[in-house]
């Protein structure tokens, strides 16, 4: 069909697209944009689950980015599919994470540990984005961390040291 009937109507219509665009199209439009159910909430979700610490398929999620990030490449229109769909699904998802996690150690630790456990979280984003993400990604989920963790609790943190060096608990500070 592409060869004969395609080619030989594309000249009374201009309309007629090559089958391989029809097809890359409709494939793109069912797997890749359709919400819900799609290439870049599996994306999502196995992210979430390698940050819950669950196994997950590396393999599976690096082909999955890959192929997020090819579209991207490939794009005619200045839509981005990568960054305008799925890493801003990512950074919200991190965002709520690390929201959830700032809450639930600012309850339970003290600041020497809250500090450590925000260095350790920011070191598994990176190493998160570095197996998983194309490099411009992994520079925006640390600053997610940080924002998160850091910088949303700066009263606590703030707080907390206070209170710590008035009961000259200065040795925990180290």
């Amino acid at each position: 069909m592409e060869r004969f009937w395609i080619d030989n109507n594309r000249a009374l219509s201009t309309e007629i697209a090559p089958l391989e665009d029809v097809v890359f199209e409709a494939w793109r439009r069912e797997a890749i944009l359709v919400p819900g159910q799609t290439l870049i909430a599996c994306a999502v979700d196995m992210l979430d689950a390698d940050r819950r610490g669950d196994k997950i398929d590396a393999t599976t999620l690096r082909g999955c980015v890959q192929i997020l990030t090819q579209l991207s490449e490939e794009e005619a229109t200045s839509r981005n599919i990568y960054v305008d769909n799925f890493e801003r699904k990512v950074i919200q998802r991190t965002r709520a994470y690390y929201r959830r996690e700032a809450r639930r150690m600012s309850r339970i630790s003290s600041v020497p540990n809250y500090v450590r456990a925000v260095a350790r979280f920011c070191a598994l984003e990176m190493e998160r984005a570095q197996h998983f993400l194309p490099a411009s990604s992994k520079l925006v989920l640390c600053d997610v961390v940080e924002k998160e963790m850091v910088v949303n609790q700066t009263r606590y943190l703030v707080a907390d040291t206070a209170r710590m060096l008035q009961e000259s608990e200065t040795e925990h500070l180290r």
